[in-house]
């Protein structure tokens, strides 16, 4: 019998080992055409059901956008997760239409004016340098002081085509701050939303990007967060967490739940009611799950009333504003309001 006990032993040992592993798939996160899901719960594990685990090169567990330990990675400027599978890889097989969601928050590593010249990886579908090339992947720049862009590339090197398409920010992007990227493509036009709202000063390139992206599955060789498989590129420095990658092109009630059910109202504040919360964490978005996001003219981000940096914003008394668009969650009705 004592043999027995210690195999018992051994499985239950295996079976809490697995359970620990696993990882939860949030309630808010949509399975229909989901292909990866990568919360970073201690690990890069793929949360979907369909097992595409990714490998870690470098990259630390860090506190998530929570303040949640192990909730996230850092990467150090060289450090990678990759992922080789075919299945993750085919979703920009074609024309054929996809989305990507994901949390950043870029570090001071190599900002402007260095940064101007070094677009970091957020992520990337890569290959090795076999032609006809099959790439796609999303960077960050800074070319300035105070304004920042995001690109998003698509080629395969055999047909002409817009393979990039250049986005400047309506607000400053700022370092040591979350904030929330969204890419989709319907088979022929790409969008791209910072913080849930949609991208439209395009400053190259057009938002049609008809390149296809066939040819065989050995030419591109996966799916990469925060790095690539080429030399040319400059890797991420920053925290990434939350990456979700969809076969279909989302909804916007979807893609508003993976940007608002990731942020955390404070619990002193009431949500009964609650049509607008703008905290200023590095920004003017509306955090209370409405996207009421105002654009800053003018103003400049200073410390808060706790010393915490780029928590509150500084007016000259002049012709500073943050405006807030019109939207009908905000529209006054009757005569009850608290502010």
């Amino acid at each position: 019998m004592k043999p027995k006990k210690l195999l018992l032993s051994a499985v239950a040992a295996m079976s809490l080992a697995t359970a620990s592993m696993a990882q939860t798939l949030p309630s808010y996160v949509s399975t229909n055409g989901l292909v990866g899901y990568f919360g970073f719960d201690g690990n890069a594990n793929d949360a979907s059901g369909n097992n595409l685990h990714g490998t870690v090169n470098g990259a630390t567990l860090t506190t998530d956008r929570n303040g949640q330990q192990n909730k996230a990675y850092y990467f150090n400027g060289s450090a990678g997760i990759y992922n080789t599978n075919t299945t993750l890889r085919q979703v920009i097989d074609g024309n054929k239409p996809f989305s990507i969601g994901f949390w950043f928050n870029r570090d001071n590593s190599g900002n402007y004016p260095s940064f101007s010249l070094q677009s970091k990886v957020l992520f990337s579908f890569d290959g090795d340098n076999t032609y006809p090339y099959k790439r796609l992947r999303v960077e960050i720049n800074q070319p300035t002081s105070t304004t920042t862009e995001i690109s998003i590339g698509k080629t395969n090197n055999v047909t002409s085509c817009n393979g990039e398409l250049l986005y400047r920010t309506s607000s400053f992007v700022q370092p040591n701050t979350w904030h929330y990227l969204f890419v989709s493509y319907d088979g022929a036009n790409m969008e791209m939303y910072l913080d849930n709202t949609l991208l439209t000063q395009v400053v190259q390139g057009n938002a049609n990007m008809p390149c296809s992206m066939g040819g065989p599955d050995n030419y591109t060789k996966g799916f990469t967060l925060g790095n690539h498989y080429q030399n040319n590129l400059v890797p991420f420095s920053g925290k990434l967490d939350d990456i979700a990658v969809y076969s279909r092109v989302l909804t916007q009630a979807e893609r508003t739940a993976l940007y608002t059910s990731g942020i955390s109202v404070p619990s002193y504040v009431p949500t009964n009611g609650l049509v607008g919360w703008w905290p200023f964490n590095g920004n003017a978005n509306d955090e209370s799950g409405n996207s009421n996001n105002g654009t800053v003219n003018g103003a400049t981000l200073t410390t808060d009333r706790s010393g915490n940096a780029n928590k509150a914003y500084s007016f000259n008394g002049i012709d500073n504003f943050i405006n807030v668009p019109n939207s009908s969650s905000i529209d006054i009705v009757g005569n009850q309001i608290s502010i």
